[in-house]
Formats: structure tokens, sequence, C-alpha cells
């Protein structure tokens, strides 16, 4: 039986649409179709992000957005999965995180434009049960622009890092899961006091390159879980007694201060546990350690600790500034520093202990220490 050129154009036209199904849709277990970019939607309905599904997870790019209206519009689209492993905004011309990106949730978001200038309260509320990593930087954020009350209710995040922003100060921080933070280039020049009070969990905090002039008594009580605060290049001038204070339990292992402006260690302004493995006053301008400068926690198990004092303008070790230091300390490392060498070190040099810590520290006038001539201290000392 032949067709007439109207029956053939209408089973033609029939095969090329069944075709095109196939190429644009699949069938699901349940019986359906859906559509071939799945689990993503389809690329026209959020670009210009593009959604990915690689071994990780979901992972969503959102780089080349140009609006906070394109941005908005994009997560407005029907997305047939909303669990996401990732977001990334990097360099969008944007103003602002806001609460219409909590129609998915993500594992890890991942942050960065200088025109982002405001992240709105409750923006990751989607999130809260999810989020693992927050990393937020290089923006023109401020400490009054970010929602630092939001932290307690992301129950599952674990790091976040607020680098490259424009914080100049910080509140107390709350979270009970949170265990690394990160800080660096920012222009921080306080710490409000208890900062750590509420960060049940926090085991390192990272603060590099700031504007901190100093930390007040009081500022850091050391949650139990903290194992390292590391605070370099911030400018530090004075550590006062009591900034630094510990709980009845601790797990601080390193206390990093590494090229701050220090001249000076005051009475009670160092807390060594007996955790502590790594305590760095390396390339400041410290002159003066005052009796008491350390804190030192006695106890039955000492970890070995490394305290570095190198590169700095010591020029006597007066016994009852240092020797809790020695006695406490596996090695000193007082390298680069003018000691004068007079009879203040007697008590040190006569001690064959104290002088296996020392190591190859040098007077002022570039003799070993361990070369120093015990018997003439013995005699004129």
């Amino acid at each position: 039986m032949k067709m007439n050129c109207l029956t053939q154009l209408i089973v033609v036209g029939l095969l090329s649409a069944a075709a095109s199904l196939k190429v644009n849709e699949i069938k699901a277990a349940n019986g359906e179709f859906q559509s071939r970019a799945f689990p993503c939607p389809d690329a026209p309905n959020i670009a210009p992000c593009v959604c990915s599904n690689p071994a990780e997870g979901l992972m969503l790019n959102c780089n080349t957005v140009t609006s906070d209206q394109q941005l908005s519009a994009v997560f407005q689209a029907d997305f047939p999965v909303t669990d996401f492993y990732k977001l990334e905004i990097k360099e969008a011309n944007i103003t602002k995180l806001g609460s219409d990106l909590d129609t998915l949730t993500f594992r890890e978001i991942d942050v960065s434009s200088y025109t982002i200038q405001l992240v709105v309260g409750h923006f990751l509320r989607a999130s809260a049960d999810t989020l693992e990593k927050l990393t937020v930087s290089g923006t023109s954020v401020t400490e009054d622009t970010f929602p630092f009350y939001d932290l307690e209710f992301l129950f599952k995040l674990n790091t976040i890092n607020l680098y490259l922003n424009r914080f100049t100060s910080l509140p107390p921080l709350s979270s009970a899961s949170i265990e690394y933070m990160d800080f660096t280039h920012n222009q921080i020049a306080s710490l409000d006091s208890g900062i750590f009070n509420g960060t049940t969990a926090l085991k390192k905090f990272t603060m590099i390159f700031n504007a901190l002039k100093e930390i007040l008594p009081g500022t850091i009580f050391f949650p139990p879980s903290m194992i390292e605060l590391q605070i370099q290049t911030s400018t530090i001038q004075t550590i006062h007694s009591g900034a630094l204070a510990l709980q009845e339990t601790s797990s601080l292992q390193r206390l990093d201060f590494y090229d701050n402006s220090l001249t000076e260690l005051l009475p009670q302004s160092i807390v060594i546990p007996t955790t502590l493995e790594y305590l760095d006053f390396t390339d400041m301008f410290i002159e003066t350690v005052h009796p008491g400068a350390f804190v030192v926690s006695a106890g039955t198990e000492l970890a070995p600790l490394t305290v570095i004092l190198a590169g700095n303008r010591i020029t006597t070790l007066d016994q009852d500034a240092f020797e809790d230091l020695f006695m406490r300390a596996t090695t000193v490392n007082l390298n680069v520093n003018p000691l004068a060498c007079g009879c203040d070190l007697y008590w040190l040099i006569s001690n064959p202990t104290y002088m296996s810590k020392l190591g190859s520290c040098t007077c002022a006038d570039n003799t070993l220490v361990t070369d120093l001539d015990v018997p003439w201290f013995d005699q004129y000392c």
C-alpha cells in the first residue's frame, strides 16, 4: 500500500519528534522520561551558572554571573535535585549574598568577589544541617555586614575561612561545630573579650597579616578543644598579663606569635600547659622578659616543648625570668640575640641539663654560649 504525500509528511514528523525526544531525554527506572542533564537542570535554565556532577557530588559554578538579579533568577529555576556538594562564586559582579540562595543545600561554599559588600543574615538557613565548609574571601565585607550570629545555627559547619576581607574587629564567636577558623589578611585591630568562649569545638584559629596592637586581659580563654593559636605578622605590641588563660583541661599544642612587634613579655602573659609542644616568638623586638612571664602548668606527663625566641633584642637571661622555661622546655632557641653573656648567665651555663637545651646560641661578640669558661664564672660571679 502506497502512502500519499500528506501521510508521508506526518510519519516523518512523528519519527523526527521521537528522535528528538530520545536525544534530549532518558527513560528513568519508574518508566518516566527525564532530562539527559539530570541530576542537573537543563543548562539554559540556569545560565550563566554551570552545573556539573563529578564524583564528590553536584557542583554549581556561578563565576560569570553579572548581577544580583541574575544570580537570584538562577536560584529560582527548577532544580530536579536540590542537594548539592559545592557552590562556587568567584569574581562574579554581585554585591550581596542573600536569602534567595536558600532554595538549595550545600556542603561547601566558596565565594570570592571584591564587589560583595553584604552577607544577609540567615542566607544559608537551608544548609543549616549540611554545610561543612564556608569560604568568603576577597570581599568588601566588614564585621557590620557579616552575620557572625548565624554561625551557631550552622550545625555541621567545620571550617570557616574569612580571609582577605575588611574586618577591623571580631565579636565573641559562638559555634558548637566549627574546628578551624582563618581570618588572615584582614584589618583586625581588636578582639573582643572572651572571643572563644562560645566555640566549644574549636581546634585551630589563624590570624595572619592584621593590625592587632594588643591582646587585653581576658581576651583569650582557650576552650579545651583548642590545639593551635596562630597570630602572626599582626603588629602586636603588647600581650597583657592575663590575656591568655587556660581552662582546667587543655589540648593546646602550638602558640605561634611569629613576626609581631612585642618589646617585652609581661608577667603572667604566656601560658604553657602540659600539652604545649611549640611556642614561637621569632623575629620581634623583645628586649625584656619579666619574671613570671611564662605561666608553666605542673604535671607528670609533659609534652616535648620547643620554644623559639630567636631574632629578638634580648641581652640578659635573668634566672627568675627564664628558669621555669628551661625546666619545662626540651629546646630553647635564642639564636640571633645580642646576649651580653655576663653573670646573668651563670645559673644557665653551670647547669648541664639546661645547656643541653640551648643549642648553638651565641653572645653579642659571636662567642658560643657553650664555649663560655664556667670556672671563670665560678670565680667572678
